[in-house]
């Protein structure tokens, strides 16, 4: 059996079995012992030489869908280091390799081309794929020209490889780079093709026009919509912030006010306790009724004099009594105002009685009540 042969039939059950490595370095090594392309090579040459550059693209496109680009997977295929910067670089090593054992790129097996172009879509690089197929066309010899033109009402295999390349380059690479005016230029001035061939492919190009028209306005409306929720989304976020930030013064606001009212408050506190105060002074001294009004009897006019001095007295007293307080409590002698209180309210229980401890009690505080006028007398002046 051919060394060839038995490589390849390695490579083939490598790949069956997923060891994509393996199938890669020993496909390559098949490669390289084929013998170059000739005029003269005979049919079954020429049909190893396609399975193995069939098999060696199909285990370049599987191991790069499911495995990152390194330059060891490109080591593997005979490709220089430099095809590992992208994939791009490495259809385009790959395609490059292809044409130059084929001679040229002219003279590449169709059925080859569409398989560069399939792995071009798979690998998303339809770049690398127009590039392949224009250049595979602008490079067709007469001779394949010639071949086409016979088989073309009869197609045979070549020629409908041929075809398959022109859909795939139609259909596929062209839309999705979206030059629908090239792909529909292509097939009108396209001699080997039939009308109805024609007005086949310019329909799919139209639907492929279509639904990437479609597609983009999706696209547009689906980047409008996410534009538009961002713009809500900013918007509420400033709005919570300017209401936090609104309730973070308003609450700043509300304890500096409650700061500065707390002395107010104390102080309209103390004044309640003030009035309060007067008028417990008012009523102990207003309480104790006359023994002669009580007894409802009449006195002669001197006496009656006597006592309208006597009742007039204690208002006298009371309004002295009022101002001194206030003095007080303007000054703050808290201490004295409540020893005032005890003793007058000691001198309203004592009021009423009638004994010698009331009558000494009561020179005391009358000595008492002359001092705290003289002080009131020294306070005014």
């Amino acid at each position: 059996m051919d060394p060839g042969q038995t490589l390849y039939q390695k490579a083939l059950r490598s790949f069956l079995l997923t060891k994509y490595t393996t199938a890669a370095s020993t496909c390559y090594k098949a490669v390289q012992s084929l013998p170059p392309k000739e005029a003269d090579s005979d049919k079954d040459t020429e049909d190893l030489r396609l399975a193995i550059w069939t098999l060696y693209l199909n285990i370049a496109t599987t191991l790069l869908t499911q495995t990152q680009l390194t330059p060891h997977i490109t080591k593997l295929f005979g490709l220089a280091p430099t095809a590992a910067q992208s994939n791009e670089h490495f259809g385009h090593a790959l395609w490059t390799m292809v044409a130059q054992m084929y001679g040229d790129a002219g003279h590449v097996d169709p059925r080859l081309v569409s398989a560069c172009l399939v792995m071009a879509l798979k690998l998303d690089i339809p770049s690398v794929g127009r590039q392949i197929a224009e250049q595979w066309y602008a490079s067709m010899p007469d001779t394949t020209m010639d071949h086409l033109a016979f088989v073309q009402a009869d197609p045979d295999s070549f020629f409908e490889a041929y075809i398959d390349t022109i859909h795939l380059y139609v259909t596929r690479i062209l839309p999705l780079l979206r030059d629908f005016e090239s792909a529909t230029t292509f097939v009108e001035f396209n001699s080997f093709l039939s009308d109805e061939k024609k007005e086949h492919l310019q329909q799919l190009i139209k639907e492929c026009q279509h639904t990437e028209e479609r597609d983009r306005q999706k696209k547009l409306e689906a980047e409008q919509k996410a534009a538009i929720e961002a713009k809500q989304r900013a918007e509420a976020e400033e709005q919570r912030r300017k209401e936090a930030e609104a309730e973070r013064l308003a609450t700043e606001a509300a304890a500096a006010a409650h700061k500065a009212g707390k002395p107010n408050a104390e102080n309209s506190e103390m004044a309640s306790k003030n009035e309060a105060m007067e008028r417990r002074l008012s009523n102990a001294t207003t309480s104790a009724p006359s023994t002669s009004s009580t007894n409802n009897v009449t006195l002669p006019p001197q006496q009656t004099i006597h006592l309208s001095r006597k009742s007039s007295s204690p208002d006298r007293s009371l309004t002295i009594i009022k101002a001194w307080f206030q003095q007080l409590f303007r000054n703050g002698s808290m201490g004295y105002i409540a020893i005032l209180i005890a003793v007058f309210a000691l001198v309203g229980m004592l009021r009423g009685q009638r004994s010698p401890i009331s009558q000494a009690a009561k020179a005391i505080f009358t000595k008492l009540w002359q001092t705290v006028r003289m002080g009131t007398k020294v306070t005014y002046m």
